[in-house]
């Protein structure tokens, strides 16, 4: 459905501190050029600038975030071309690449400050639940197209590196408001300090939202954080956060508006991350441990569930006991661990090495979703390396390899390899192409979902997964071309692809002799080929104006082959992608900025319908004011 107008307040900000940037003209060097082209971390782990990237990366800096009308973390990924940013479920939203997912995208992997968001609770990441809103985010480097190469099995897709702005960039602290339509209301709060060579922030928040007027969907997140980086000297910087979020969620099926329920989602997060340099080397070591539990209940007896009489069930199921079931997914609980080292070195003059490896232990116990109230364990072990070799002045090359096995799967391999091609200090182009394999979650390996009358016999299976499923298994070719313009002043990045799946994760429906006659059971069984082009445009005809056009076109034919029929999956990737962002500096602290969203239809997997194509437009103007040595800014979005 489509969101009314909202107005929002935002007053005042305390303690932010003014950056004033200034032009000057001089000449550039070839290499001077290069140095200031922009440079990202998320495609191999090693910062690159963007012309030597062996992937397409779009990155949100901290003046688009600025610009954007949105008091929303995730709403910032509508300016990455293909991307698409939907309500999952009632107000809790989801970001997916090229409509290839359903309520819990499995295929994207997201990262705070380099520490893995994930959790293994439906394989996916609650944004809500991320302690972030814009205000607390420097920028953010998105890989589009598949980067299990650096980042494994979760980055089939894509992968998302969020970076929060640093304590030590300033001090003082910010109080932000918000109130409008739907019910918001946003409170949050940031303070930064420093102490002897530490920088400390402490962020806290409370968000609220009654969603849909139509569906009990309201949601209400108070969220703590604490973050720290020490620099002992210029070769060791030790960086750490402690955190938690206590959200409750209205949730349920959109096709049934009367079975939403409440859920509770609780997370707590600890990480740790030592960069040490030595020469040439940099080490950096990386330890971090989530945990959290997901609640979404609802009991009932099980006489009332079968349309029986307490009587009736002992006549009809001999031996079965009139009981209290969980008709929902129920409580589940999970604990994971994680650790990396990663270590980059100058090979000679002409290469740089960047090599690493890491270990990941998860434990979830969802008793309704298992069937099993102990913990189910998940190990893995993985190497991940990056070769970057300079052959002359104008062609640059890039070899990537990750390794990855589990307690359940022996090793498997996702190599990729790349070419960049210079032609002129501000023309760049890039062919790579990529084999990658993503290994089942422990969520899909171990779901099962099943209903016993009499203890030991199965009245209802509703949900079961293949015990010889496997990983699914990407092919990615691409053509890129960054070019900038006109001394930066018009910068073009395109993206040409193929993408190929086999053996895709989906469920299929059998028959059962039951109580609803049927099961569905997770194979191997879903394939797509995908062909489409991005292309980012940002124009900036001076230093007060900022427009950024995303676009992108995909093409694609897929299906789920079933015993008896096949499913065509030509509609769950929108053919049209578009956005458009333009922000303008005012006089005397004014400042406006607007968006434009596209979005033709889509069928998103699971979905009971397809959705029509949308449009969507909003606006934002802010005034800022300097009063008793505070910044204050007021701003309305509609």
């Amino acid at each position: 459905m489509q969101r009314s107008n909202t107005y929002k307040y935002l007053l005042p900000l305390l303690g932010l501190s003014s950056i004033v940037s200034a032009n000057t003209n001089v000449t550039l060097s070839e290499n001077d050029f290069l140095d200031n082209i922009p440079q990202a971390v998320a495609a191999t782990r090693q910062n690159l600038p963007l012309s030597h990237s062996p992937s397409s990366v779009t990155i949100i800096n901290r003046e688009m975030i600025e610009a954007m009308p949105t008091d929303n973390l995730a709403e910032l990924l509508k300016l990455v071309p293909g991307f698409q940013v939907f309500f999952a479920n009632g107000s809790m939203q989801a970001v997916t690449a090229h409509g290839q997912s359903d309520r819990f995208p499995r295929r994207l992997e997201i990262r705070v400050d380099g520490r893995t968001v994930y959790t293994p609770i439906n394989s996916s990441v609650s944004w809500e639940s991320l302690a972030l809103d814009p205000n607390d985010i420097n920028h953010i480097e998105v890989v589009r197209g598949s980067n299990i190469a650096a980042y494994g099995a979760n980055a089939a897709q894509g992968a998302i590196n969020i970076f929060t702005r640093n304590p030590l960039s300033s001090s003082g602290t910010e109080l932000r408001m918000t109130g409008g339509d739907w019910g918001t209301r946003n409170i949050s709060v940031r303070h930064s300090t420093h102490l002897s060579g530490n920088g400390i922030t402490l962020r806290a928040k409370y968000r609220e939202n009654q969603g849909f007027e139509e569906l009990n969907d309201q949601s209400y997140v108070d969220s703590l954080a604490l973050q720290g980086v020490y620099t002992q000297n210029f070769n060791n910087e030790f960086r750490w956060e402690l955190g938690y979020s206590d959200g409750n969620f209205g949730y349920g099926d959109g096709d049934h508006p009367d079975e939403f329920m409440d859920e509770d989602i609780d997370t707590q997060w600890l990480s740790l991350e030592w960069q040490h340099r030595r020469q040439d080397h940099l080490i950096t070591t990386r330890l971090s441990a989530n945990i959290g539990s997901y609640e979404h209940s609802r009991m009932g007896l099980l006489s009332e569930e079968l349309g029986l009489t307490a009587v009736e069930l002992g006549l009809f199921f001999p031996g079965a006991i009139d009981r209290r079931i969980e008709l929902e997914v129920g409580e589940r609980e999970y604990r994971q661990y994680d650790f990396e080292l990663e270590h980059s070195f100058p090979l000679t003059p002409q290469g740089n090495f960047l090599w690493g490896f890491g270990a990941r232990h998860q434990e979830v116990k969802a008793p309704n979703e298992f069937s099993n109230s102990s913990y189910q364990n998940y190990d893995s072990l993985f190497l991940f390396s990056n070769l970057q070799w300079r052959f002359n002045n104008n062609f640059t090359g890039n070899l990537g390899v990750f390794g990855e096995q589990n307690n359940q799967t022996s090793v498997e391999f996702s190599p990729r390899f790349s070419l960049n091609y210079q032609l002129t200090s501000q023309q760049h182009l890039r062919l790579s192409g990529s084999v990658a394999r993503r290994l089942p979650s422990l969520y899909e390996r171990e779901r099962l979902i099943q209903l016993e009358i009499v203890p030991g016999s199965i009245a209802d299976l509703t949900y079961i997964s293949d015990p010889d499923v496997g990983a699914e298994k990407f092919q990615t070719y691409e053509f890129g071309y960054l070019g900038y313009w006109f001394d930066g002043r018009l910068n073009i990045d395109y993206r040409l692809f193929r993408e190929y799946m086999d053996d895709g994760l989906d469920y299929i429906k059998y028959p059962y002799p039951d109580l609803d006659e049927k099961y569905r059971l997770l194979e191997n069984i879903a394939e797509y080929r995908m062909t489409g082009y991005e292309a980012q445009v940002q124009i900036r005809p001076d230093t007060s104006w900022l427009v950024s056009i995303q676009y992108a076109n995909i093409r694609m034919d897929g299906t789920i082959v079933h015993p008896s029929k096949t499913t065509q999956l030509r509609w769950r990737s929108p053919e049209h992608t578009a956005s458009l962002l333009i922000g303008k500096q005012l006089p005397r602290d004014w400042s406006i900025s607007a968006t434009a969203f596209h979005h033709s239809r889509v069928r998103w997997r699971g979905g009971a319908k397809t959705i029509p194509g949308w449009h969507r437009y909003d606006i934002k103007i802010s005034k800022r004011w300097r009063i008793a040595g505070k910044h204050v800014e007021l701003a309305g979005i509609v």
